[in-house]
């Protein structure tokens, strides 16, 4: 259940949404440890789409975590597969005051609003935030569902599995925020996201981990034109605040890795997961429920190559785990190359089965 004092802020923003010139409240997105996030979108006075955002603000409590995932996105930004910031505020009472100083230029800005020649700055959505404190957060609104949503209401309520042309795509995205966590891109603000790869340079990989890799903090979103979106959907990681950094590049890359073969394993009706440690490939794995035992095999219908990758990513030590670029170049491979053929039920891994699957578990899934 929500906390009072989440729902106290989230009526307080309510409020001062109401008395700004640019934005308006549009709904209530979530509370947690750190505050509430709302989604706010531009007043309608132009005939151009209309800005959406997610703000993010803290409770006493959560001001730290906030910091943190402010400096977490500001480093990770560019990434296509991770939740992009749009603007951060330090100090909420500091940016009231300055919004008093600047009263005068706003005739200059409702000017440029009415001729229609540029967006509204996403700064001004925290001038209004009077009398709050602490730091804000602007990050993109992604237009979907989180994890969570699609696995409990849509995949285990109607006892369906996504075809393996889906696991290997999502489970792609995955591996790219992954490479976007060991190779920051640090984009200014601003800037387009490009696609996470992994350079050839020589660089050392940096060991940040998301600390909270859970299905309610991967979102799904619409696909694009990439041609390894092209199939339907993708995923994006948000919800930064418990991010860290391990000294020793082992613990990042491999830790990020066996959440994400712990999310795709969710994705067979595994929710939560339940671990058996086997023996698979010589080495000790968390992932035995999926894995074929004494000539049983509980997931038949599953590609065994899937099931073999998340199974190392998931080995108890990390030490044993696949390296990124190993991971990577298996998943890209499998996406980019595999055709209906290569899997067990190979009707339903055909584009019209496939665009069948997302209309129903993603389009016409009940928010």
């Amino acid at each position: 259940m929500v906390r009072q004092a989440a729902i106290d802020l989230a009526r307080s923003v309510e409020q001062n949404y109401a008395q700004s010139k640019y934005w308006e409240f549009e709904r209530f997105l979530g509370a947690g440890s750190y505050g509430v996030a709302v989604l706010v979108r531009e007043r309608k006075d132009t005939s151009k789409p209309r800005t959406r955002m997610a703000v993010k603000l803290a409770q006493a409590a959560g001001v730290r975590e906030l910091q943190k995932e402010i400096m977490w996105l500001k480093t990770l930004n560019g990434a296509k597969h991770i939740v992009k910031i749009l603007a951060y505020c330090d100090d909420l009472v500091a940016a009231s005051k300055e919004a008093a100083k600047q009263s005068a230029a706003s005739g200059v800005l409702r000017a440029v609003r009415r001729s229609n020649t540029a967006p509204v700055p996403i700064m001004t959505a925290f001038d209004t935030l009077v009398g709050m404190k602490g730091p804000a957060l602007a990050i993109e609104y992604i237009e979907g569902s989180d994890l969570l949503h699609f696995i409990r209401d849509g995949l285990l309520r109607k006892g369906e599995r996504p075809p393996n042309k889906v696991l290997w795509s999502l489970f792609l995205c995955l591996v790219r925020a992954t490479i976007g966590m060991a190779y920051p891109i640090g984009a200014a603000i601003g800037e387009p996201p490009i696609l996470e790869t992994i350079p050839d340079d020589a660089r050392p990989e940096r060991a940040i981990v998301h600390g909270d890799v859970a299905p309610r903090n991967v979102m799904i979103q619409p696909g694009d034109e990439l041609g390894e979106h092209k199939i339907g959907q993708s995923l994006k990681l948000i919800d930064f605040g418990a991010a860290f950094e391990f000294l020793t590049p082992n613990g990042g890359p491999q830790g990020n890795l066996y959440d994400a073969a712990e999310i795709i394993i969710n994705l067979f009706g595994n929710l939560p997961m339940r671990k058996v440690v086997v023996t698979w490939e010589s080495y000790d794995t968390r992932a035995g429920i999926i894995l074929p035992q004494n000539g049983e095999d509980p997931f038949p219908e599953v590609d065994l190559e899937l099931r073999s990758l998340l199974a190392r990513c998931m080995y108890t030590s990390p030490y044993r785990r696949p390296p990124l670029d190993e991971v990577f170049e298996i998943a890209n491979n499998a996406v980019t190359t595999k055709n209906e053929g290569a899997f067990p039920n190979p009707e339903r891994e055909t584009p019209d089965a496939i665009r069948a699957f997302w209309q129903k578990f993603f389009f016409d899934l009940p928010e």
